[in-house]
């Protein structure tokens, strides 16, 4: 997790308090959140700011639900949305209360869903809320849409795997696409990757005109395991800095 910006990954036994439910997937949504908010009060004690995700896991199947909530909703999915709803509004009005939303920028979405079933474009379609404070209270960074690389504007690709088991190799496809369309970038079709030849690509390309709902798809074939330990696209203007601006000293960053 710390090639990709996590310095701390916590899990099920990391928690202090009880669980309200048991669960195979890990700590019920309640006692999730409950958790999270004492950690949230730990992390504002730091003079530095901080970014921390939660991964909920009661609604997925079988569903963690109580019985008073299964009682209450016609399926157990509707009864795990509905107390994750619950635990979640709970959550929200700590971080209310604790002074955290007027400094904090908080995203609440899906990562994937039930959507609607046999249609492609509506099968995992997602929930986004924002709550921001005022851009002031938050720390600089460097101004960008995702997915949205403006007219003129120049991306760099840097991508670095290798195999961890000497015993296979990994074959690895990089995939560009732009409103679910593939976009030809010359990429090789395959590459094979090895625990002593590990795949090192980096490419630049232009943007004569502006990209739109615009991502990157690594594709990874064969037996073992591998290790990614850079994936980064960066776009800027051609008088722009290509990377985050500094923050100010003592002012640096952590995830979790």
């Amino acid at each position: 997790m710390p090639h990709i910006g996590f310095d701390t990954v916590h899990g099920l036994e990391w928690f202090a308090n009880d669980n309200y439910l048991e669960f195979p997937w890990g700590k019920d949504d309640r006692a999730f959140f409950e958790g999270a908010l004492d950690y949230v009060g730990e992390l504002r004690k730091q003079p530095k700011p901080w970014m921390l995700t939660l991964l909920t896991v009661g609604t997925h199947q079988p569903y963690s639900a109580p019985e008073s909530y299964l009682q209450r909703f016609d399926t157990p999915k509707q009864a795990a949305v509905a107390y994750l709803d619950d635990a979640l509004g709970s959550f929200l009005d700590g971080l209310e209360r604790q002074g955290v939303l007027e400094d904090t920028l908080v995203i609440v979405t899906s990562d994937e869903s039930h959507g609607i079933d046999g249609v492609r474009l509506a099968s995992a379609w997602g929930f986004n809320l924002t709550l921001a404070p005022e851009q002031a209270q938050l720390p600089r960074l460097k101004q960008g849409t995702y997915g949205h690389m403006p007219e003129g504007t120049r991306t760099r690709v840097r991508l670095k795997v290798r195999a961890l088991d000497p015993r296979h190799a990994a074959y690895i496809r990089l995939k560009a696409k732009e409103l679910e369309q593939d976009v030809q970038l010359g990429l090789p079709e395959e590459i094979r990757v090895t625990a002593d030849e590990p795949l090192e690509m980096q490419f630049d390309f232009d943007n004569p005109t502006v990209r739109k709902a615009f991502s990157f798809h690594l594709l990874g074939y064969g037996g073992g395991e591998v290790e990614v330990s850079d994936f980064s696209v960066i776009t800027a203007l051609p008088d722009e800095p290509e990377t985050v601006e500094e923050l100010a000293d003592g002012h640096l960053a952590q995830s979790s």
